[in-house]
């Protein structure tokens, strides 16, 4: 044992000793260069006079109380000793946006702006260096707007967008994003020549532009114009067009119109980029639609564009399945470009030219948005940031490793220091500090182990602690694990024991025969990766447990050996004596008798309720038989009524056998067998023969993904339970009304999980008719509750307990007199799965 120990101090001060491969830290390091109370919005810094000097553009708020500005734009020299102020400008108007741009072809950059006064929109250009006096280029409105009585929120607003040589004549024109109140201003872009002082023309969009980019397409030597457009949740209420669309289009340098496209319905965002992607040749264009829920109107999100020489667009490639935001960046992704992009749970994934998922950055984090790339170290290799949660700003080395972060800023900028001096990066925070920032590289032993005496000692003390670490393993601790187990051997739970970092040590005999595997074929196990053989959502749920570090319990049901059974199962951190966690136990119990008893009460209530339902028609059944037979043989004459009284008798024995049928079926269990079918081919069936018996009032449209996988059901379930949707969509519409089908694909991320992607068919059945109230909406799924005559008050209880069977969700959203939405969303692979969460 001496030996070994001596060997281990031997290797540990040989690694100590080592001045190769050493590993290196990193940090955030900033400087303060000023701290003022600027606007960060509009605030930015840019070396104006071209002097390798950069300058900071402030944009400062007036004070409530003062008469002589509004706003105020003032330019600061950054790094020259006395710090001077080369200018201001006092705006006492609403100020819109600010830029900087050189418009006269000297080098240097004016300052342009754009600001509202008397509900009229103003731009505003000047030459800070013109003969060392300021010189305005232009100063005049640009478009006017109605006087109306509105809120402050509705003022005309113009975003200053891209600069471009439009009309060929040497210099560079302004295009405006405006965004407003439609019947105040209508929502476009307005293309200014700033050098001639005019408008070259408008292009009105009615919804959102969300980007601008500027590209020759078609290689012929004029630029086209790229626009993609958000639809405002309000729709129709406030572009002034009715139109509740997000749009692709193009336009010329002229502004007409080349191409328009319609990406997504309300609440939907389309973003267009145009860059290099699947080949490093030619750039691609792409667009992303973010809509409010997965199938609103137009099912695009993710698209790449194809064109030819004449600009006649077409969808080159697509992938439709995806739930996506429209925030997205293209960046090198091992050796290639790759999308990222948010997604609608705020996980960041990493997407190829083929439109397939291939990572999700930063698994258990949140990133929001791009910032950008910058060499903040200097080595000619770029690091990315991101923001993440809102509140960080993450920095990324070039193969995406997370190698530090800081608090978040809102914009960063490469600065000029001056002409011997190399340039660097500064941010201005959400307060309006300006700081300049650099990433340190920082070895570990920097600060120690800079001596070789200083090497041995910390070497020595390592070989003690891994000393003292045996002893204390030694003494009884080594075998904690199984120690654990000893309690639990002849358990009838199943029992498996946990590493700290969640590998399987070892588990009862039991917990064998749960997996249906040998010891030796489940120890050294991560546990998520060894459930997710049998059971996805037990896998997903420990995987979330071990990253939450929590204690939890939760039921899932699962199917062994063709019995279906319901497990209740605990996970449990340990800790030892000294308070260190050592492990987790993992506990599952089979409790389907327990719920087969509550079960069993439960259907006991629900007996009573159906003894009450038929025992009233079959007391009018019998008295109406007692009356028969004494009117009959007392008064012949009165035989004519015979006819009617037997009417209602049979009506009534009807009621009482659909109560009884429904309650069967209900009540029996299903003996088919899953099997993989066509669902495209078995919903166009229940449609054909509803088409064949439905009245001519009702027209049935559908629209159904062509790509549609094969899904594992129980097929005669799924037909009954399409077939009584149905019935109930045909049964609200009393005048002329239509039924819409739609069926699709989603591929939903799991919020926390170690798996990622999960998919399913979703179907949507809407109908016209009369729809339900609030009140009626919050009870369809109690048993025996109708709202139509001679209605059992079971069929939607059916369809929902088939559709959770078959592991799915059904949501129903129905508005008085407007018609009524149901969505059923089946996994895939359910039944190859077999596993079900009920808890």
């Amino acid at each position: 044992m001496l030996n070994q120990i001596f060997k281990i101090i031997l290797f540990v001060v040989f690694l100590t000793s080592c001045n190769s491969d050493v590993p290196y830290s990193y940090r955030i390091e900033k400087t303060k260069i000023l701290k003022i109370s600027i606007i960060p919005r509009l605030s930015f810094i840019d070396d104006l006079n071209n002097n390798f000097n950069s300058e900071l553009i402030a944009v400062y708020k007036g004070d409530s109380h003062s008469k002589n500005y509004k706003y105020k734009i003032q330019i600061t020299d950054l790094f020259y000793s006395n710090r001077s102020h080369l200018d201001s400008e006092n705006i006492w108007d609403e100020l819109k946006d600010v830029k900087a741009h050189d418009f006269t072809n000297d080098g240097r950059k004016e300052i342009i702006y754009i600001y509202e006064r008397n509900d009229s929109l103003f731009l505003k250009c000047y030459d800070l260096f013109s003969d060392k006096k300021k010189k305005y280029l232009l100063d005049k409105y640009f478009l006017s707007v109605k006087k109306l009585d509105v809120d402050e929120y509705w003022k005309g607003t113009g975003t200053i967008w891209e600069f471009n040589d439009l009309n060929h004549d040497g210099y560079d024109d302004v295009l405006i994003n405006v965004h407003a109140n439609y019947e105040k201003l209508p929502r476009g872009v307005i293309a200014y020549d700033v050098h001639n002082k005019k408008e070259l023309w408008y292009f009105p969009t009615g919804t959102v532009i969300a980007n601008i980019e500027v590209a020759d397409l078609n290689n012929d030597g004029i630029n086209e114009i790229l626009l993609s457009t958000n639809s405002p949740g309000n729709g129709a209420v406030a572009n002034g067009t009715d139109d509740m669309h997000s749009y692709f289009l193009v336009i010329d340098e002229t502004g007409k119109l080349i191409f328009k496209k319609e990406m997504g319905g309300v609440n939907s965002s389309t973003n267009i980029k145009y860059d290099f992607f699947t080949s490093e040749l030619n750039k691609d264009l792409i667009s992303i639609t973010s809509s409010g829920n997965y199938y609103t109107e137009g099912n695009n999100p993710l698209v790449i564009w194809g064109w030819d020489k004449n600009l006649k667009f077409y969808l080159q490639k697509e992938n439709n399945r995806l739930s996506l935001t429209n925030n997205y960046e293209i960046l090198p992704y091992r050796g290639s470009p790759h999308i990222f992009v948010t997604t609608k749970t705020e996980k960041m994934c990493i997407i190829n030219s083929s439109l397939k998922v291939v990572d999700t950055l930063g698994k258990d984090n949140n990133f929001t948005s791009y910032i950008g790339s910058y060499d903040l170290d200097q080595d000619g290799v770029v690091e990315y940031l991101l923001c993440e949660n809102d509140t960080e700003t993450a920095v990324f080395n070039s193969d995406f490793e997370l190698i530090c972060t800081m608090p978040r800023v809102f914009k960063l900028f490469e600065i000029e220091k001056g002409r011997d001096q190399a340039n660097g990066f500064a941010v201005i925070g959400l307060n309006g500090t300006i700081s300049e920032i650099s990433l340190s590289k920082i070895p570990l032993t920097q600060k120690f182990l800079t001596k070789p005496w200083e090497k041995i000692i910390a070497g020595l003390i390592i070989a003690n602690l891994l000393f003292i670490f045996f002893l204390y393993y030694k003494s009884g601790n080594w075998n904690w694990y199984r120690d654990q187990l000893k309690y639990f051997e002849n358990s009838a739970f199943a029992v498996f024991v946990l590493d700290s970092n969640g590998k399987v040590v070892t588990c009862n005999k039991k917990g064998e025969e749960i997996l249906n595997l040998s010891l030796d074929k489940i120890t050294n196990y991560f546990a998520p990766n060894l459930f997710e053989k049998m059971h996805y959502e037990i896998a997903q749920w420990i995987g979330n447990c071990l990253n939450e570090k929590q204690n939890s319990k939760s039921t899932f049901k699962i199917r062994s050996n063709e019995v279906e059974q319901t497990l209740e199962i605990h996970l449990q951190f340990i800790f030892s004596r000294l308070g260190r966690k050592e492990g987790v136990l993992l506990v599952m119990n089979d409790i389907t008798p327990i719920l087969q008893s509550k079960k069993a009460a439960a259907w006991l209530t629900i007996a009573q309720k159906l003894a009450h339902e038929i025992k009233n028609p079959l007391t009018t059944i019998r008295l109406s038989l007692q009356r028969i037979q004494m009117e009959y043989e007392n008064k012949p004459e009165l035989k004519e009524n015979l006819e009617e009284l037997i009417e209602d008798s049979l009506n009534e024995a009807t009621r009482v056998r659909k109560v009884v049928d429904d309650f069967m079926r209900f009540s029996k269990t299903e003996t088919d067998n899953p099997r993989s079918i066509n669902i495209k081919e078995l919903i166009q069936d229940i449609v054909n023969k509803y088409l064949l018996t439905m009245p001519n009032k009702i027209e049935i449209k559908t629209e159904i993904d062509k790509n549609l996988p094969a899904i594992t059901v129980i097929e005669s379930q799924i037909y009954s339970a399409f077939s009584n949707i149905m019935d109930n969509a045909i049964e609200s519409i009393h005048q002329k009304g239509s039924i819409l089908i739609k069926m699709g694909m989603a591929e939903i991320f799991e919020n926390k999980s170690v798996f990622g992607i999960r998919e399913y068919v979703v179907i949507e059945i809407s109908d016209t008719g009369c729809g339900m109230d609030k009140a009626v909406l919050d009870k369809i799924f109690q048993p025996f509750y109708t709202t139509k005559e001679g209605g059992s008050g079971l069929g939607l209880i059916i369809v929902n307990k088939i559709v959770e069977d078959h592991g799915g969700t059904i949501e129903i959203f129905s508005k008085k007199d407007l018609g009524t939405n149901v969505t059923i969303k089946l996994p895939v692979n359910h039944f190859n799965s077999t596993n079900t969460k009920i808890g």
